[in-house]
C-alpha cells in the first residue's frame, strides 16, 4: 500500500485489524511516526489477507444491493404497466358498455313504433345476439 501525507503506522494498523507492533515491525520502525506521501508501507500478510476478504465481501455485497434494487425497479415498472393495461381495458369495457346502451336504446325506440315485421325481427334477434356476444367477450376481458 501507499501511504497518503501524515499516515502513521498506527492508522494501517487500524485499517487492517493488526496490531501497531506488527505493522511497525514490517516497516522496521520503532515509532509511530507519520509517512510521507508514496511511501510504501509493508502489512503483516495475516492481516492483508483478511482485510482484502473484507473488502472483497463489501464489494460482494454492494453488487448484492445493486442487483435487488435494480430488480425492485423492474417489478415496479412491470406492476405499472399492468395497472396501465388494465385501465385501458376498463376504458374499453366502458366504452363497450356506452355502445350497448346506445343500441338498446335504439332498439326499445324500433320496438315502440309498432311497426315491426318479420325482417325487423329477425335484425333485432341479430342485434341482440350480437351485443350479447361483445359483452361476453368483456367480461371474459375483465376477469
Amino acid at each position: 500500500m501507499l501511504a497518503r501525507e501524515n499516515d502513521t503506522p498506527r492508522h494501517f494498523a487500524k485499517l487492517i485489524g493488526a496490531t501497531l507492533d506488527d505493522v511497525l515491525k514490517m516497516m522496521k520502525m520503532s515509532d509511530n511516526l507519520r509517512f510521507k506521501k508514496g511511501t510504501k508501507v509493508f502489512l503483516p500478510t495475516a492481516a492483508a489477507v483478511d482485510y482484502k476478504r473484507r473488502a472483497d465481501e463489501a464489494t460482494a455485497q454492494a453488487v448484492v444491493k445493486t442487483e435487488a434494487a435494480e430488480a425492485a425497479a423492474a417489478e415496479a415498472a412491470a406492476a405499472e404497466a399492468a395497472a396501465a393495461e388494465a385501465a385501458a381495458a376498463e376504458a374499453a369495457a366502458a366504452e363497450a358498455a356506452a355502445a350497448e346502451a346506445a343500441a338498446a336504446e335504439a332498439a326499445a325506440a324500433e320496438a315502440g313504433r309498432g311497426e315491426e315485421d318479420a325482417t325487423d325481427g329477425v335484425r333485432l334477434a341479430s342485434i341482440k345476439q350480437r351485443l350479447q356476444a361483445a359483452d361476453a367477450a368483456l367480461q371474459a376481458e375483465r376477469e
